[in-house]
């Protein structure tokens, strides 16, 4: 069965999409609805199609969506349409529980239970978004917000009480050990602390920051802080298109794990257009270092240090000495004849 959206008219829209020919996702999503419906409308084509074998369905059409705006992502490294701030995911210890947290706009948290995906959140979250027309607003906070409703659909959700509300005698005693060991803390009479014993899950509402409890070698209480990565921080690879429509994938989301020397100037220069703010401030001072060095060494007419593989390849490879090997081969000449002799004189005896 032939496509309406074939392969053809995809690479037509993803040209436009890497000219900027649409501004924002919701527009590219408004482009293919308005074409699908001039199809569907105009009754003398749609007999042509008919004849063609060309089935014009929803479905299609919805597929053909979702690649484009995950091809429009990987295209644009600011895309406002999904705000991720405020969302971040972390481990807790010895439990293997993993959470996607949600700062909301009124002070409060939702935490959900992520320990049945293998992926991170900004792509659970990005895979939502390409997958609903309605998501597709310039409006990147509202847009996370409903992704958020719709992750709870399937997701666990944490239940927060503040810690003044909770009645100790009504927890199990692993959570009334865990919970006075969070009491405990150093100035935890001062924090605001919301939390859901049964997950063994405490959020200080006043900075953000999450603990949990557990037991270290010598079976006693520890209190430990969360590690949260956020869409800046969080360990992946980056997929991106450059500007002449190659793919490429690279890692730098966590910028203790770059090396920056061993990228190509494309690399160091897509991380200084579009990564900046992930960096430290030394591998800022590092990396405009090492693009103001290669961009000298091009400038003076593109020298490199000569590596030991090629400058012993050239000795290797150097015309050789004729009179030191004529010397060298009636040595060698010489010192068999005399070998010769020895063997039959002792072959005589």
């Amino acid at each position: 069965m032939k496509k309406l959206f074939d392969d053809s008219f995809i690479e037509i829209i993803r040209k436009k999409i890497l000219a900027n020919e649409f501004d924002s996702k919701e527009k590219i999503v408004d482009y293919l609805r308005k074409m699908n419906e001039s199809v569907l409308n105009d009754s003398a084509l749609m007999q042509r199609l008919k004849e063609e074998g060309i089935i014009v369905n929803s479905d299609e059409l919805s597929i053909v969506i979702k690649d484009l705006l995950e091809y429009y992502d990987n295209s644009k490294t600011d895309t406002t349409s999904l705000n991720l701030d405020g969302v971040s995911q972390f481990k807790v210890e010895n439990s293997n529980k993993d959470y996607i947290k949600i700062n909301n706009q009124d002070g409060s948290y939702t935490v959900l239970d992520d320990s049945m995906n293998d992926k991170s959140f900004v792509d659970q979250m990005k895979e939502r978004q390409n997958e609903s027309i309605s998501l597709q607003t310039s409006d990147g906070i509202k847009n996370k917000e409903e992704i958020v409703k719709d992750m709870a659909q399937d997701k666990e959700e944490a239940a927060f009480t503040a810690s003044t509300d909770i009645n100790v005698r009504d927890l199990t005693p692993e959570e009334r050990r865990q919970f006075q060991a969070v009491m405990h803390l150093t100035g935890a009479s001062e924090i605001n602390f919301v939390v859901d014993t049964k997950r063994n899950l405490y959020i200080n509402r006043d900075t953000g920051e999450t603990y949990y409890v557990t037991k270290n070698q010598y079976g006693q209480m520890e209190v430990k802080k969360a590690d949260e990565q956020t869409s800046e921080t969080i360990t992946t690879d980056v997929d991106y298109i450059s500007p002449e429509g190659v793919q490429s994938s690279i890692s730098i989301d966590n910028p203790s794990d770059i090396d920056l020397e061993s990228l190509e100037d494309s690399d160091l220069q897509y991380i200084r257009d579009n990564r900046l703010d992930s960096l430290t401030p030394e591998q800022k001072a590092a990396l405009f270092e090492i693009l103001e060095r290669r961009k000298e060494r091009m400038n003076n007419g593109g020298v490199k240090l000569e590596s030991p593989k090629v400058h012993t390849k050239k000795i290797l490879t150097q015309p050789y000495n004729g009179f030191s090997s004529l010397i060298l081969f009636t040595l060698l000449v010489f010192g068999f004849s005399v070998a010769c002799v020895i063997y039959m004189i002792l072959s005589i005896i």
